[in-house]
């Protein structure tokens, strides 16, 4: 990040963490609340499905924000293997919750959460860096994707992918950057819209919220398990 990007006015890091941990409370919400709780009692139509796709939509932001929060964070880390380390013992805090929270059961194997697929891009970035032989970079890479699309993480084998994309364009126009970063994820109608904020970020760290994130991760998921159980009783 240049001196002349990083000294103006923008979005800090911990800015963009908190809108992105807001998208993905909407998410979560409409995927818990409506998707699992209330369209279990009530058929899924009207005004309240159309409240579920935005919610849904909106959550759609959070990813590409948290990809690319990832990617700093690997360039400016003290270590980027215990970088990896703290986000897969993390995945292991939230899986329960997670499956909980959108699934309504304490194991749920077909559907694994975010952190999963994070700390393997932080892994696959970690390994890749310990070789200059490009092949053996990209057989790491597909190694890591292939983990992530076996273990049916959160985005699988397309979120690593994406992680060592933005990485890879760190050091690119900023254009360019948010282009592809952008039609990366077109498939998801909502998703490109998270590079409007990150246009706007200004490489400053901001608030020290790393734990935050964390443990807002799986806190929030346990609480939308209990309150659909208790609203709906699954």
């Amino acid at each position: 990040m240049s001196e002349a990007v990083a000294s103006r006015r923008g979005i800090s890091g911990s800015t963009l963490k908190i809108l992105a941990l807001v998208c993905m409370l909407i998410d979560h919400t409409g995927a818990s609340v409506l998707g699992r709780g209330y369209f279990s009692v009530a058929e899924a139509q009207g005004v309240w499905l159309a409240v579920y796709w935005v919610m849904r939509g909106i959550g759609r932001i959070a990813f590409p924000i948290f990809c690319f929060l990832v990617a700093e964070g690997v360039c400016h880390t003290r270590s980027r293997r215990n970088y990896a380390i703290r986000l897969l013992i993390f995945a292991l805090v939230s899986e329960i919750p997670f499956d909980l929270g959108l699934y309504g059961q304490a194991f749920y194997w077909g559907h694994q959460n975010v952190f999963w697929t994070l700390g393997l891009g932080v892994l696959a970035l970690w390994l890749m860096e310990k070789t200059d032989r490009r092949l053996v970079q990209y057989l790491i890479l597909i190694v890591c994707m292939a983990a992530a699309q076996l273990m049916q993480t959160d985005y699988s084998a397309f979120g690593v992918f994406y992680i060592w994309l933005l990485y890879f364009l760190r050091e690119r126009k900023e254009w360019l950057r948010n282009l592809c970063g952008g039609i990366a994820v077109l498939w998801e109608v909502s998703a490109p819209l998270a590079f409007l904020p990150i246009h706007f970020y200004n490489g400053e760290r901001g608030l020290k919220l790393k734990y935050v994130f964390y443990a807002f991760y799986p806190v929030h998921l346990l609480l939308l398990g209990y309150l659909t159980y208790g609203l709906f009783g699954v």
